[in-house]
């Protein structure tokens, strides 16, 4: 006996046996199967972004904050005119494209939901397609990419420091790139904050 795979409900004519065909076959649901990952662990590179304009359109700048250990790089960048949401994507793309260990899990802390949910695949880009399908193809060279989304402007002191250069790097022009090392105090109060995951 064979079963039938359909998406949807189960409808009554699935259900009722086919007299010609003898008993009916079962019916079973595709549901999408999401992969069991383990936890994030201690070798896991944290990135954290920010995007802003300053209107929108305007000047735009971003802020990252890639961190690995106690190992952290800063990064703040003017990009021109363009959309808050160009700066959301292009903080994660910059951050991404300083990543070469591509074979430890990523996770991408934001305060942006669109740039969340159209590279997470949860939303569909209506704008900014190529962007987006540039950072997919990025993100498919990582092993295990992780979005979690934090609350803006809520004290988050990493997306607070990513915003103050987004916002920095807009409305002044500044650039940074620069590397540094966390204390141990700081490194054990930052695994202790766990944001939602998307």
């Amino acid at each position: 006996m064979t079963a039938h795979v359909k998406r949807g409900k189960r409808v009554a004519a699935d259900l009722i046996p086919d007299p010609e065909a003898g008993a009916a076959e079962p019916v079973v649901e595709a549901v999408p199967v999401r992969p069991v990952r383990k936890p994030v662990g201690s070798d896991a590179i944290f990135l954290f972004t920010d995007g802003a304009c300053k209107g929108n359109p305007g000047p735009m700048g971003i802020g990252v904050l890639l961190r690995y250990g106690k190992a952290e790089k800063v990064i703040a960048e003017p990009l021109g005119t363009g959309t808050n949401n160009i700066a959301e994507l292009t903080a994660i793309e910059r951050g991404l494209q300083q990543i070469r260990r591509r074979d430890l899990p990523v996770v991408i802390l934001s305060d942006s939901t669109y740039a969340i949910g159209v590279l997470s695949g949860r939303m569909r880009a209506k704008k900014n397609v190529e962007l987006v399908q540039r950072i997919a193809m990025l993100i498919g060279e990582f092993q295990d990419i992780r979005f979690r989304k934090v609350a803006g402007h809520s004290g988050h002191p990493e997306n607070e420091e990513a915003d103050s250069l987004a916002t920095r790097a807009a409305e002044e022009g500044i650039r940074i790139d620069e590397l540094r090392t966390r204390s141990e105090g700081e490194t054990a109060r930052a695994v202790g904050r766990q944001p939602s995951e998307a």
